[in-house]
């Protein structure tokens, strides 16, 4: 019986051993097995070990380096840790459609500006009004925005209110550059160009 017990123990140190690896990914989340940091419950389970190896998964797909978001112990079976594993954002706002879609916001603001700005409301209400009408084309970028970003459903959810909270702001600039060329003797009924105000005024 002795000898039963001992086989048992044993398989169970050999399977808390076994190598450190992405065992599964499901929306922006990997889940990386090992290496067993203590046997029982209510130790931290994060290590270099892990870390290293949702690092070179991340990378390997051309994605930025892991964070880590959550761990698990699970008896008999080992040590788990769940990384976010996105593209980086500098690689994103490379894509062509991406880009697109920034042209096509840029192009609303401009060709609503000398129709909506009535040069007596301020300029955050200006930018309210060109902000409602360009939603659409505002809540497509981000849309493919977040497909490209690959990351999990919380930082897609985040980044989405944060958006939609901000794309007032976003569009002032356009509104105080407008606002500029007309002082400098643009004509309003002229619609700006890009050169005039390029999209890199709508940060993202």
């Amino acid at each position: 019986m002795s000898k039963v017990i001992f086989a048992i123990l044993i398989l169970f140190v050999l399977s808390g051993c076994t190598q450190t690896a992405v065992i599964s990914e499901k929306k922006g989340i990997i889940t990386v097995k090992g290496p067993r940091v203590a046997w029982g419950p209510g130790h931290e389970t994060q290590t270099e070990a892990a870390q290293k190896s949702a690092d070179d998964y991340c990378r390997s797909k051309g994605r930025g380096a892991a964070v880590f978001e959550a761990g698990q112990v699970k008896l008999f079976d080992g040590d788990y840790n769940q990384y976010s594993c996105a593209v980086p954002h500098e690689v994103v706002m490379k894509n062509n459609d991406v880009l697109a879609l920034l042209d096509d916001i840029g192009s609303c603001v401009r060709g609503n500006i000398p129709r909506l700005d009535d040069l007596t409301s301020d300029a955050e209400s200006i930018a309210t009004a060109i902000g409602t009408v360009c939603s659409r084309t505002i809540n497509k970028f981000v849309d493919v925005y977040l497909s490209e970003r690959e990351a999990t459903d919380g930082f897609n959810k985040t980044f989405r209110e944060m958006f939609v909270t901000s794309q007032n702001k976003k569009i002032l600039p356009f509104v105080l550059t407008w606002r500029r060329l007309l002082q400098e003797g643009w004509k309003k009924e002229q619609e700006p160009t890009a050169k005039q105000m390029p999209n890199k005024l709508y940060g993202v």
